[in-house]
């Protein structure tokens, strides 16, 4: 492999990887975010509780800040990017370029709300059977720590799929693309979690097949939702659409759609091979 082929592979790989999480980190957050709003009504949220979801913010703080400032392997500079891609964004700065990009997760949010409250609503029974308080505030938390596992999982699937389908050195892919991955935030949320109601784990091991079932389907319906190429094209036109503010021209954003446009077809006719 040339160092030519090398640079094409990795500049192919980076935008594998924020297109698959793009969505699932950035919906993942929006999922944590509205079940923080209602953990925060809890009587309870004080004191130690408290420090400890104030942990999983610095954890999504550390994480933005390690891919806006990053120094090698950088994913959000717009002065890395080759000329011809720069000049379609007007002058817009690396904040709002990484806004720009994480826009498309919300999207995302904003489609699969039905099916984030299924999820929360198979909690809250499970809550419910098990005699465990606060459950509509509880079942938003158990909610959102699915959302962030998964969000982990497809970091690790992206991973293995951009090593098999790039042939770069996977050790170097783990190097480059850790920064992406949501699992610090995952494991500090369960810590929270946990604190503000011990009782989740016991209640876990203890639940039916039935309700074990119901579960795994409600995540299955987002994984799936969230790895769906129709919707996630279809989340990054709209975004694309909505933030006339990015683009240099009007032009530039109409090519930009057209660009999302052509990789769904191609998408498509690989998915039919």
């Amino acid at each position: 492999m040339t160092k030519e082929e090398a640079t094409q592979r990795f500049v192919s790989a980076a935008s594998f990887f924020k297109l698959t999480l793009g969505i699932a980190n950035n919906a993942a957050w929006m999922v944590a975010l509205e079940a923080l709003d209602h953990v925060r009504t809890l009587n309870h949220y004080r004191h130690a509780v408290k420090l400890e979801w104030k942990q999983v913010m610095q954890k999504y703080h550390d994480y933005e800040q390690r891919l806006l400032s990053a120094s090698n392997f950088r994913l959000f500079h717009l002065n890395d990017m080759p000329a011809e891609a720069r000049r379609l964004y007007g002058n817009i700065s690396d904040r709002e370029y990484y806004d720009f990009w994480c826009a498309s997760g919300s999207e995302a949010y904003k489609q699969t709300r039905p099916l984030i409250t299924s999820l929360w609503n198979k909690h809250r029974l499970c809550l419910i059977n098990h005699q465990v308080p606060h459950e509509e505030e509880i079942a938003w938390a158990l909610c959102a720590n699915d959302a962030l596992d998964i969000a982990a999982q497809l970091y690790d699937h992206a991973l293995n799929d951009c090593f098999q389908q790039s042939h770069l050195p996977k050790h170097l892919l783990k190097i480059a693309f850790a920064q992406l991955s949501f699992a610090p935030i995952a494991t500090a949320w369960r810590t929270a979690l946990v604190m503000t109601e011990p009782r989740v784990p016991r209640m876990e091991n203890e639940l039916t097949s039935t309700e074990q079932k119901n579960l795994t389907h409600g995540r299955e319906q987002i994984i799936e939702a969230w790895v769906d190429p129709e919707s996630m094209y279809d989340c990054i036109q709209t975004v694309i659409s909505d933030y006339d503010e990015v683009w240099a021209t009007k032009g530039f954003q109409a090519k930009a759609i057209a660009q999302v446009e052509a990789v769904r077809n191609e998408t498509y006719k690989e998915l039919m091979q």
